[in-house]
Formats: structure tokens, sequence, C-alpha cells
């Protein structure tokens, strides 16, 4: 997994979690909207009144220019067991026509001008934050002071799967997006706070 390497925005959160009667531990935890593991750990972590730092990372794919994609099986062939090589271009052809309606909606918030790695880093992003924030309001204590950052981590740099077993995790999770998903800047490293706001 890649992880923010800035070192003083990890201090500057620790320090906002001191006040006058409590010092918060912070736990830092990465995923992809790929794995469910990552979220089901967010769960567990947002029961402990602890801050938790959620890192997203990001599938190979999305790294990928069209130039660097050569045809189909030759470096699979030339390079085995290193993963495949396809870029969102791939991943985004696969999706059935017509798209589901949830999907379409969603897809239409990111500018059509953009090259398909960037749209889909962006849709990924947001669509994660949703999620990572409904999960970390459904399962932490009411009670709780616990707070929820959202980090933007790095690429992956292989594709296990091949881009026609790959899963669009945009299709999987378009039915359950939230209306008030907010739009981020998916810039490595960055930090945001639950509501979306720069931390």
């Amino acid at each position: 997994r890649n992880l923010p390497n800035k070192l003083s925005q990890t201090q500057m959160l620790k320090q906002s979690f001191k006040d006058e009667s409590s010092i918060r531990n912070l736990i830092i935890t990465s995923g992809d909207i790929s794995d469910v593991d990552g979220f089901l750990a967010l769960a567990e972590y947002a029961k402990t009144g602890a801050d938790v730092l959620f890192i997203m990372n990001y599938p190979a794919y999305i790294g990928i220019s069209r130039d660097k994609v050569q045809p189909d099986g030759e470096y699979e062939t030339l390079a085995p067991g290193l993963g495949y090589v396809y870029s969102s271009d791939d991943v985004l052809k696969a999706v059935p026509s017509p798209a589901p309606e949830n999907y379409t909606s969603f897809m239409a918030r990111y500018d059509q001008n953009l090259d398909s790695n960037q749209r889909m880093k962006s849709a990924m992003t947001d669509m994660a934050h949703c999620i990572t924030r409904k999960v970390w309001n459904e399962a932490k204590d009411r009670s709780s002071l616990g707070k929820l950052y959202f980090g933007i981590g790095g690429i992956n740099k292989i594709n296990p799967f091949s881009s026609t077993a790959v899963k669009n995790e945009l299709l999987v999770f378009a039915e359950s997006a939230l209306d008030d998903c907010v739009r981020l800047n998916p810039t490595e490293e960055t930090l945001y706070d639950e509501d979306g706001r720069p931390s």
C-alpha cells in the first residue's frame, strides 16, 4: 500500500486531537473501495472513540496512460506473473449499454473533457469518501468524541486482474451513493475531515 509521507500533516492532526480534558488516540488505516475489509476495519475503529485517518488507495489502471497499453496479451506473455497493463479506458468501455441510471447520474458529475484516468480517480475518491463517512456514522457510538479524517493515498503498481475480469467499483456502489457526496480534489497526500474540508 502507498501511504502519504507528509509527517508534518500527521503531526498537525495529532496536535489537533488534544484538548484540556483528554488526548485521543489516532488510528491510521488504509483501503480502497474494492476491498470490503478496509471498511470493516473502519467500522471497528469507529467504536473505539479514537480519531481515525482512512487513507484511500487506487487501482493500478488509474496510473497507466492509454499510450502505455500494449496489444492484448503482449505484456502478460513477456512478463508473466506481473499482472496486466490497461487503463481506465478499458474499464469504462466494459460498462454495459445502456448503463444503469444511478451510475450514469453519478458519473455525470465529472467533466467529460478529462481523460478517463482523471475522471475515474475523481469519481472513486468521492465515492470512497461517501462510503467512509456513511460507515463511520453508522458504526460509531453517538457519545464518541472521535473524528474521521480521509486521506488521498497512492496508486497501486500492479493490476492483479485482467481488464475483462476487473470489477468496476463505481458500478457496484453507484446504487448506494448518497446525493450529498462531496466533491474532493484527489491530489495525493491531501487530507480532509469528515465533511470534506481540507485539514
